[in-house]
C-alpha cells in the first residue's frame, strides 16, 4: 500500500468483529488475571490482535495500480492496470461471508463486512473480488486510473 499519491482511498470497518473477538480477549485476559494463568494472555492479546486487522480493509487506486490491504497493511494486494482486462461492479452473498477466500461467484473474495463489491477480471488470470461500503466510488476510480494515458 505504499507508493504514489492515492487518487482513491477508502477505509471500512467491521465494527461487530472488533467487538466478538475483544470481549473473549477481555474474558481471557481477565481469567489469566485472576487465576495467575500467565498462559492466557498469549492467546489473548493474538485474538485481540486478529481481530483489530481483520476488521478493516483499505482499499487504493492510484498510478500504480488497484491496492487493497487489512488494518495492519497485511495481507494485502495490488493489481496493476496493465494486468486488468475488466472491472465490474458486483454484490456478494450471504453464502460467499467475510473474510478472504474464494468463491465459486466471485474467484478470490476479499471482504470485512456488507454485500457490496468491485470484481476485478485479470487477464490470463482467475477474479478477484473486493468488497466495499462505496462500490461505485471503487469502480469509478478504477475505471478514470485505467482510462488516463
Amino acid at each position: 500500500m505504499i507508493g504514489a499519491t492515492p487518487t482513491y482511498e477508502h477505509r471500512q470497518t467491521a465494527q461487530w468483529l472488533i467487538l466478538i473477538t475483544a470481549v473473549p480477549a477481555v474474558l481471557m485476559a481477565m481469567g489469566a488475571f485472576m487465576t495467575g494463568a500467565v498462559g492466557l494472555f498469549v492467546p489473548a492479546v493474538l485474538l485481540l490482535v486478529l481481530g483489530v486487522n481483520f476488521a478493516m480493509l483499505v482499499t487504493r487506486v492510484d498510478a500504480n495500480g488497484v491496492s487493497w490491504a487489512y488494518t495492519f497493511g497485511w495481507p494485502g494486494l495490488t493489481i496493476a492496470f496493465a494486468d486488468i482486462d475488466r472491472v465490474e461492479m458486483t454484490k456478494t452473498n450471504f453464502w460467499e461471508g467475510w473474510g478472504i477466500h474464494w468463491t465459486i461467484w466471485h474467484g478470490w473474495l476479499w471482504n470485512v463486512s456488507g454485500y457490496g463489491a468491485v470484481m476485478i477480471h485479470r487477464r490470463g488470470a482467475g477474479a478477484i473480488t473486493v468488497g466495499t461500503d462505496d462500490p461505485h466510488g471503487l469502480y469509478d476510480a478504477i475505471e478514470r486510473a485505467r482510462a488516463k494515458p
